[in-house]
């Protein structure tokens, strides 16, 4: 605390206007926060499972990270305006320059984007995760084993479960009943993710 004191005294003396905007403990504050933001960006998807949809780019709002972001944020700024406007220029008609009103807004937007932007630290910290762990050569030899093996590859179970097989030709001339509430079950039916398949004869009527 006596640290900091001797800072703010430093820059009251020497630089009251970048004393009064609170800009050095904004800054710090915010890079301190984006580097948590960069981490939790990095280690977000180094499971393997978590890039198994066609969407994990955006995690980031799916996850309510976002969320997390928006609230920090606020609290950053309500903080720091609460702490520059008890010494406000304007309100104590300190005498200003044009040059110094600009510096001061230019501070003014530093501080805001600092404050605001958590979701470019998350990100940079991704792609690096992926461009690390994945390099482009890796995932060209992977691209090209799946081109090679997805004709071999069932893509959709429902093409190749029981009520669609038709070899043996016994299976062509079964009804397959699918329905649970349908089935018979005191006789023989097959059970496969879920599912119920119990085959009958078929004959016509008189």
């Amino acid at each position: 605390m006596q640290k900091i004191n001797k800072i703010n005294q430093y820059l009251l003396e020497r630089y009251p206007n970048i004393w009064n905007t609170r800009i050095v403990w904004m800054l710090l504050l915010g890079i301190a926060v984006h580097l948590i933001f960069f981490f939790i960006g990095f280690v977000s998807h180094a499971s393997p499972l978590t890039l198994q949809h066609t969407r994990a780019i955006d995690d980031y709002f799916s996850t309510g990270l976002v969320f997390v972001h928006v609230i920090i944020s606020v609290l950053m700024i309500v903080g720091w305006l609460i702490f520059m406007l008890k010494n406000n220029a304007f309100k104590n008609f300190y005498p200003s320059s044009g040059k110094k009103l600009f510096l001061e807004y230019l501070q003014y937007f530093v501080i805001i984007l600092v404050s605001t932007t958590f979701y470019f630290s998350y990100m940079t910290g991704f792609r690096l995760f992926i461009n690390h762990q994945y390099d482009d050569e890796k995932m060209v030899k992977n691209i090209d084993v799946i081109n090679r093996s997805v004709p071999f590859l069932s893509q959709d179970l429902e093409s190749y479960t029981l009520e669609n097989r038709l070899f043996p030709k016994e299976f062509s001339d079964y009804y397959c009943e699918t329905d649970i509430n349908k089935i018979e079950k005191d006789k023989k039916y097959f059970v496969y993710h879920n599912r119920v398949y119990q085959f009958f004869s078929l004959y016509k009527k008189p």
